[in-house]
């Protein structure tokens, strides 16, 4: 059977004379056998042919000459790089043809360390074509076909081509460069071979040396079953062989049929990382360093979790989704609930961001809307229009904008009525113990070695610095808000001499404190206590139902000036003044 399987395959090279031809007519063949040399086709075409498919490949293999020898002939037929030269390997480019060749010589492999790069190579003409065979990962790739049609094939990978079987060449060989484990399961999961019995137990009892591989260079294997073979049947010998456990740092858990859904990279990784703690994509950035674009992938993947049966939050899920990663669209992974919705978005039906409204910044701001507001109103929109509340044409968003308006203005003015009482906190040694300018700027430079950057103090953001002042809550204003918060018909209002460009400061340090407000008052410039008083009398305005104020202050000269404030009000004032 053999015999006839070789005497088909020769008989076709020489029919179709590919092989033969594509050498021959290569310009320094004649005084490379002038001079002695032998050349062999070897790797991939070899192998193919016999598979029955085509090859791209042509490696060339000249033994019977020195590396110098060979580079001196090639050097009068084309360009020779000789970036392989450590492997005995020369990327020649014949004159007037653009693709390199790779052309070596017979070599030899020597262990010296870890890694598929751990070697010490030996090259020479004296070192035969069986030998360099010999060095080969499985025996598929391990036969060489001669110029004159004669084939080399010392470890019979002729009969595990029509046997359909993977074995290893030696039982050294997964020793020697640990890559070769997933070079076997590839070519397997390729052509749908199987993997010998004792090439199997080579790869369990060696499948810890993969750690001796760079996560890089894996993912590249990877990408090889997921562009070129079953994926399915991949991961299954990964799982199997002991491979995958080894690489991941955790067993296989899951369905290993889903695979088949796999359409790219990120698929795969996410499959693979689904099951574990850490975020498949955060998984992937750590442990592979992979590419931003199938990282990016993997992290709208992961939001697949969060689809359910509510189409309007679907929507703002895969809205989301597309926005992390517009190639998600090729991903398998996808249910028709989700592949519906991006049809929709494609199609125009909804927008897939703020930025696809038929109404723009500059319009809103003719409708009134300012700074933020103009964002908010943006998200008003688009969370109407994806919950089918309202169409994406400018007639609609307009009267949607107006509508809303009004409903707005009634809800305030409806809970501006149920407010009786106001909760008013100072900032400054009432909320906080925050330091004075003096002894601040002392602590400053003993935790940092340098002057305090600034001549002023309570306008600056590092006055605040969480990392160097302790900035403590002062329990009894904490008690006060906490008994406050839950009373019905308070509205709660810091008033702070702190500027605006602090706001955002301020409110990190009291949010981690646990202090909410309804209303955040910062200083416009002017006395503290003016402003404060301005501030109480615009707020005595605004709720008409008021009765009592309840007002934590911690600065002794604003004490008798809010009290004189307060018994010119018909109102109920209960004043803390907090000694810090």
């Amino acid at each position: 059977m053999e015999i006839e399987l070789l005497k088909k395959f020769i008989q076709k090279t020489l029919m179709e004379n590919v092989l033969v031809k594509n050498i021959r007519d290569l310009s320094f063949v004649k005084e490379v056998k002038r001079r002695g040399g032998n050349i062999f086709q070897v790797g991939g075409f070899v192998r193919d042919q016999f598979l029955g498919k085509e090859s791209k490949d042509l490696d060339i293999l000249i033994q019977g000459l020195s590396y110098e020898d060979l580079e001196n002939i090639l050097q009068k037929y084309g360009k020779v790089d000789l970036v392989g030269k450590s492997f005995g390997v020369i990327k020649f480019k014949p004159f007037g043809h653009k693709e390199d060749i790779d052309i070596a010589i017979p070599r030899i492999d020597k262990k010296l360390g870890v890694g598929h790069k751990g070697f010490e190579t030996y090259t020479g003409k004296n070192i035969s074509i069986n030998d360099d065979l010999g060095r080969r990962d499985i025996t598929i790739n391990a036969i060489a076909k001669s110029i004159d049609g004669k084939i080399y094939d010392p470890f019979g990978g002729i009969n595990d081509i029509k046997d359909k079987v993977i074995r290893a060449v030696s039982k050294n060989s997964f020793i020697d460069d640990p890559l070769r484990m997933l070079r076997a399961i590839i070519f397997a999961s390729r052509f749908n071979f199987k993997i010998e019995p004792k090439t199997e137990e080579l790869i369990k009892k060696n499948a810890h040396l993969i750690k001796e591989i760079s996560p890089e260079r894996i993912l590249i294997e990877f990408e090889k079953i997921v562009t070129k073979g079953n994926i399915p049947y991949g991961v299954e010998l990964l799982v199997d062989l002991k491979l995958f456990e080894q690489i991941f740092g955790f067993s296989f858990i899951g369905n290993i049929k889903i695979f088949n859904q796999v359409k790219d990279m990120a698929d795969f990784i996410f499959l693979c990382f689904e099951n574990q703690k850490e975020k498949p994509s955060l998984a992937y950035k750590n442990k592979f360093k992979g590419t931003t674009e199938n990282e990016k992938q993997i992290e709208s993947l992961e939001m697949l979790k969060d689809i359910t049966d509510d189409k309007f939050k679907n929507r703002f899920i895969v809205a989301k989704m597309l926005s992390k990663s517009p190639t998600i669209r090729k991903s398998g992974l996808l249910n028709n609930n989700v592949l519906s919705i991006i049809s929709d978005f494609d199609s125009g039906k909804y927008p897939k961001n703020i930025n696809e409204l038929e109404i723009n910044g500059n319009e809103l701001m003719d409708l009134g809307f300012k700074g933020k507001d103009i964002g908010a109103m943006n998200v008003k929109i688009f969370a109407a229009i994806l919950g089918d509340k309202l169409k994406n044409n400018k007639k609609d968003i307009i009267d949607f904008i107006q509508k809303k308006t009004e409903e707005e203005i009634l809800q305030e003015s409806f809970k501006k009525e149920k407010i009786t009482k106001l909760a008013i906190f100072d900032f400054d040694k009432t909320l906080v113990k925050t330091e004075e300018p003096e002894t601040g700027k002392k602590i400053w430079k003993e935790k940092t070695g340098n002057e305090f950057p600034h001549i002023g103090w309570w306008s600056k953001s590092e006055s605040l610095d969480s990392n160097i002042f302790k900035n403590e809550t002062i329990k009894e204003t904490l008690d006060g808000h906490n008994r406050v918060k839950n009373e019905p018909g308070v509205y709660k209002v810091l008033i702070t001499g702190r500027i605006k460009e602090l706001s955002d400061v301020v409110k990190n340090i009291l949010d981690k404190k646990g202090f909410k407000f309804d209303d955040y008052i910062f200083a416009d410039g002017g006395k503290t206590i003016d402003f404060k008083i301005k501030k109480l009398n615009e707020l005595m305005k605004i709720f008409p139902k008021l009765e009592t104020i309840e007002m934590w202050e911690d600065r002794k000269d604003h004490i008798p000036i809010f009290k004189s404030w307060a018994e010119r009000q018909n109102i109920n004032f209960i004043l803390h003044e907090i000694k810090s």
